[in-house]
């Protein structure tokens, strides 16, 4: 399928942005695409289906008895035009300076509409502050940092635990926006040779939540340390989604693992299926998979671990 078209020449590279201390983002360089393709490919028209604000209104009011239609459809509306006035977006999640809670952040390149609804995002007690190199942001302090800036069409959003965490992480995505090359878990080496045109990218530096776990509460020894091993050889994680025509969509998701702890001796189980298997799918069907599982090297698997255990 047609990849989705990249952002407009000359735009911000906003993954330049990503403060080091990201361990996930998701980008989405080319948004109005993705309004456009609702009318092209299958998928996008079923996602965004008018009739999505009156279940999630549903779900809603289960857990708030003032959720109300019209406020979810003023919302749906708010985020399409947001959407469409914009050439580019990353929400990202960073580690907290060691305040404990993460930092949470959106950025994003585009017009009015888009920064109207990223400044919902913050506080309205947000009131004007100059940061340490003389940008004026909107900052206030209700539970977490909150902080709104906006800029020559880059507009920020972003959540922290401390009203100093926030400001910190602001100089370091307003100083970087007009760098090159990306940041933050789009800089890890594998997950830069895994990347390629989308509509929708994730990447995942999950290195640095098993460093912190490793630090702070990881098993020393046995079993427990076995799964925390298995766990931890899956150093970052890359997904990217493109739509084409109809009900094209390609996709790729890669999870690297090692080879030796439990979750490698695991997936060896799995092996290359008979494809001639697929011969006996009935004609009707939409979808098939078929696969293979050593059941007995796994059986026996399981008993050698449970006698470990014990």
């Amino acid at each position: 399928s047609a990849p989705a078209p990249a952002s407009a020449p000359g735009a911000r590279d906003l993954l330049a942005a990503l403060p080091d201390s990201t361990f996930l983002a998701v980008h989405g360089p080319a948004p109005r695409a993705l309004i456009a393709g609702r009318e092209t490919n299958d998928w996008l028209a079923f996602a965004m289906d008018p009739e999505w604000q009156t279940i999630s209104t549903l779900l809603l009011s289960q857990f708030d008895d003032e959720a109300e239609a019209t406020e979810m459809e003023q919302w749906r509306q708010m985020l399409f035009r947001a959407l469409g006035d914009s050439t580019g977006f990353v929400a990202f999640v960073g580690e907290g300076f060691g305040d404990g809670d993460p930092i949470l952040g959106i950025m994003a390149e585009g017009g009015s509409d888009c920064s109207a609804l990223l400044r919902t995002f913050v506080s309205r007690t947000a009131a004007p502050h100059a940061l340490p190199g003389g940008e004026q942001v909107l900052l206030s302090e209700v539970g977490r940092g909150e902080l709104f800036y906006e800029s020559d069409g880059f507009v920020l959003a972003l959540s922290a635990p401390t009203v100093e965490a926030v400001t910190r992480m602001a100089v370091e995505c307003i100083e970087g926006v007009d760098g090159s090359g990306p940041a933050g878990p789009f800089a890890v080496p594998a997950i830069a040779a895994e990347r390629r045109p989308a509509a929708l990218e994730l990447a995942v530096d999950m290195s640095q939540l098993w460093g912190e776990l490793e630090r702070v509460e990881a098993p020393e020894a046995g079993f427990e340390r076995q799964l925390f091993d298995a766990a931890s050889s899956m150093a970052w994680m890359y997904a990217s989604v493109a739509f084409g025509e109809g009900d094209e969509l390609d996709w790729e998701f890669v999870l690297p693992y090692g080879s030796e702890p439990l979750l490698g001796r695991f997936i060896g189980f799995f092996g290359e299926a008979d494809r001639a298997l697929l011969r006996a799918v009935p004609a009707g069907a939409t979808g098939a998979i078929v696969g293979s599982f050593d059941l007995d090297g796994f059986v026996r698997w399981t008993l050698d671990l449970v006698r470990e255990i014990e």
